[in-house]
């Protein structure tokens, strides 16, 4: 996520907090106006703000905005058995993989 440092009204801003639901936040430094959320969940919604930071006190936080993460390739299929039908075939079975938010096709 951006954000635009706001005025200071008199007091160098020291630093910003990023409020994220459903994790939390995180404080930034005050010449960072982003920050980089790795590892999210696929398909899920994330609520974003920011407040500032100076010698008086805490800003009110900004306004929400909310992003919803994509679909992620599926994991891999887990339990593998190979089973001989007759000498020359076999056939194979494994327990289906987490799809990560969209269906699998193939």
């Amino acid at each position: 996520i951006r954000w635009v440092a706001p005025f200071d009204n008199g007091a160098t801003i020291t630093g910003f907090t990023v409020y994220t639901s459903p994790d939390g936040e995180d404080d930034f430094e005050a010449n960072q106006v982003d920050a980089t959320f790795p590892n999210l969940d696929p398909m899920t919604p994330y609520n974003f703000s920011v407040s500032a930071t100076n010698g008086a006190g805490e800003s009110d936080r900004s306004e929400s905005v909310i992003f919803t993460t994509g679909p992620y390739e599926p994991e891999a299929p887990t339990a593998i058995v190979a089973t001989e039908r007759s000498p020359s075939s076999i056939t194979l079975g494994w327990d289906a993989a987490k799809d990560n938010g969209r269906t699998i096709t193939d």
